[in-house]
């Protein structure tokens, strides 16, 4: 698997800020993804902090991100293109397809871009051997009542975009599993298990139905993987 020979199982902390919001602690750096409601967990002002928005819908960005450097000094913002942010020294945009180190404060980390099958990009983090997917909408959009062909469409779509990701190593895949599809909410879940070697897989964007993973689990099996969640500011040890 890639980026197995490379893992040191450092410890991390996990945070679920929110619907498709987690943030990350590692040893020397933090990591907030697609945070726009509930709580920050409180931060050491020598640690860097890097802020990422996977897209610009309204439940995975808030111009209240901006707040954060006003009382976090270190911190640098990664982003979709379709975000806009205007000028900004500490802002990086990207798009698609886009592999780059960023240094930090004498803290350094790796972040890939894929491209989405609805808006924006999804992440692929390294830092010091551990590894953070984040899918954004990416996501196989399985609307049964939209026939046979749109979910054919949809199937291979995601399949297109995921193809780099195949047999890759996460310590950590934070992947949409959306009540509002029904079945097939299970879809995109089923297909990025079979993509990724994750140590851990914590679901989002499920609109509060916290239920709805454990729905899943007791329709699959290999499921030990997957972290329950049932409340924001829930926090998790990987």
């Amino acid at each position: 698997m890639e980026g197995e020979k490379e893992r040191k199982q450092q410890e991390m902390k996990v945070t679920f800020t929110g619907h498709s919001g987690f943030f990350v602690e590692m040893e020397n750096m933090y990591f907030l993804f697609d945070y726009y409601n509930g709580s920050i967990p409180q931060m050491d002002d020598e640690k860097p902090l890097a802020v990422f928005v996977s897209h610009s819908h309204d439940d995975h960005y808030s111009r209240r991100i901006w707040d954060i450097q006003k009382y976090h000094s270190q911190t640098v913002y990664v982003l979709s293109y379709d975000v806009r942010a205007g000028k900004r020294d500490n802002v990086l945009s990207l798009r698609p397809g886009v592999k780059e180190k960023i240094d930090i404060f004498g803290i350094s980390f790796t972040v890939e871009t894929f491209v989405s099958t609805d808006e924006g990009v999804s992440f692929y983090v390294g830092h010091e051997g551990n590894t953070l997917y984040h899918a954004g909408d990416l996501n196989i959009w399985a609307w049964y009542e939209e026939g046979t062909d749109y979910v054919n469409e949809q199937r291979e779509l995601f399949k297109e975009a995921t193809l780099p990701l195949d047999g890759r190593y996460v310590d950590a895949a934070f992947i949409l599993l959306d009540p509002r599809l029904g079945e097939g909410g299970f879809e995109g879940m089923d297909a990025y298990r079979k993509l990724l070697d994750a140590r851990s897989i914590f679901p989002m964007h499920q609109w509060g139905r916290y239920d709805f993973t454990e729905d899943y689990i007791m329709k699959r099996e290999d499921t030990d993987n997957i972290r329950i969640i049932t409340h924001e500011g829930q926090e998790f040890e990987i």
